[in-house]
């Protein structure tokens, strides 16, 4: 067998497939948000635009961190002017330190790849602060061990952002700006430093959620753990990232269209980490489908963990949607998913004519799709929006009718809003 096809079926099926994905239940917190009119009045006395903002509290120390770009004229085409990093500290949210720059290599003031954008400060459990942010040429870093009064003398680039921070869903402008989070609790994990962001490394058309750490506060980090592959090479993008601060466990919450042959519709998906960032579980959010419009979504850690987003509804009303998580929710979670989830044979070995065999729980529509798992860009339709029975149920794969070369393949199968899939194998 070729080691590098054996290599990448035992990294999926002993990571991916070990982690388990499963259907959570939200309820309706409030609904018919109208669209609110954001339209300002210059005001020509000002021309700093402070974008991005955000902020940290460290409950220990009683200590507010804040951080945000700062643009000489918002989408100026000016080489002098510029966007900058700031920070400030605030004891208690009273009074607020004269704002400090912490970057060196500043960018442009287009809003695009060539700014500086998005910073995101955590706090450890010493005092020390730590803020990512998109840069010209990716992630960029920053640290102060003393709560913020000293700083490193220019940050540090830590991982390239592939395709830039800036890009497109389903012609919707969003980012793949980066998240951070540091474990304060008593975990195995206490102290480490998690950033997490999405980029185009795998396709411009096949985004997908990475995530680094660091364990000796940001002076080396891990390569890049790939937390969202699918083989059908759907994107997944724009991430947020919480640590627990008592558990220690990582919580991951993004866009997520692996669901999706084609169309704009997307599912939000919730992953959770039990072992530092390592292997991951994943959950769908939302029980209903909708079109991305660069949506709100939180995700927050209070007395329990909570998500919520925003989200059309039936009449292109915009309604607020709340999951608050336990392990009971997550088990439950779990074995509804199970119940409903196909029977299904998960290798084929290559033939002229392979029958894929499976078994449904209930009257569904399928589609399959053929894709290579290491080629982003083919996909191969089988059958399109067919209605079957529940029950047992075949799939004759005719690899001449389908003008298929001799190789190895992954057979996708969705329905009813999710997807499954299969390894052909030529070995």
């Amino acid at each position: 067998m070729n080691l590098k096809w054996a290599l990448l079926r035992l990294f999926v099926l002993g990571v991916f497939t070990q982690g388990m994905q499963a259907q959570l239940r939200a309820k309706l917190v409030a609904g018919d948000f109208a669209p609110l009119d954001t339209k300002k009045t210059p005001d020509e006395k000002n021309t700093k635009h402070k974008d991005a903002p955000h902020s940290v509290y460290d409950e220990n120390r009683n200590f507010w961190h804040a951080s945000w770009t700062q643009f000489d004229r918002y989408k100026s085409k000016k080489k002098e002017d510029q966007s900058v990093i700031y920070y400030a500290r605030s004891e208690e949210g009273k009074t607020w330190t004269e704002p400090k720059q912490i970057n060196c290599v500043s960018g442009n003031c287009l809003d695009g790849d060539s700014t500086v954008k998005g910073p995101m400060p955590c706090v450890g459990p010493n005092g020390e602060v730590y803020i990512a942010w998109a840069a010209l040429k990716g992630l960029a870093f920053q640290r102060s061990l003393d709560s913020g009064r000293t700083w490193l003398k220019e940050e540090q680039m830590i991982n390239p952002i592939r395709g830039g921070w800036s890009n497109k869903v389903d012609g919707i402008k969003t980012n793949g700006l980066p998240h951070a989070a540091c474990d304060v609790g008593y975990s195995a994990f206490r102290g480490r430093v998690y950033i997490c962001w999405s980029d185009e490394k795998n396709g411009a058309t096949n985004k997908d959620v990475f995530l680094i750490y660091s364990d000796d506060k940001g002076d080396h980090w891990t390569e890049p753990i790939l937390v969202t592959y699918r083989p059908n090479h759907k994107e997944q993008f724009k991430p947020i990232l919480k640590v627990d601060p008592v558990t220690g466990y990582v919580y991951l919450m993004y866009f997520d269209k692996q669901n999706f042959t084609d169309g704009k519709e997307t599912d939000i998906y919730l992953a959770i980490s039990k072992n530092g960032g390592l292997k991951f579980d994943t959950y769908k959010v939302n029980e209903r489908p909708f079109l991305f419009n660069a949506n709100f979504m939180e995700l927050r850690l209070d007395s329990a963990v909570k998500v919520r987003w925003l989200q059309p509804d039936e009449k292109n009303r915009f309604c607020l949607y709340e999951v608050a998580l336990s392990e009971e929710a997550l088990n439950d979670c779990l074995l509804r998913e199970a119940a409903e989830e196909m029977d299904v044979e998960r290798t084929l070995n290559w033939a002229d004519n392979m029958d894929l065999n499976f078994t449904l729980k209930k009257n569904s529509t399928l589609t399959a799709v053929i894709t290579k798992p290491l080629l982003p860009g083919f996909e191969q339709p089988v059958i399109k929006n067919k209605r079957l029975q529940a029950g047992n149920n075949t799939l004759r794969i005719d690899t001449k009718a389908l003008k298929l070369k001799k190789g190895n393949y992954v057979i996708t199968l969705y329905y009813q809003n999710r997807n499954t899939y299969v390894w052909i194998s030529a070995e």
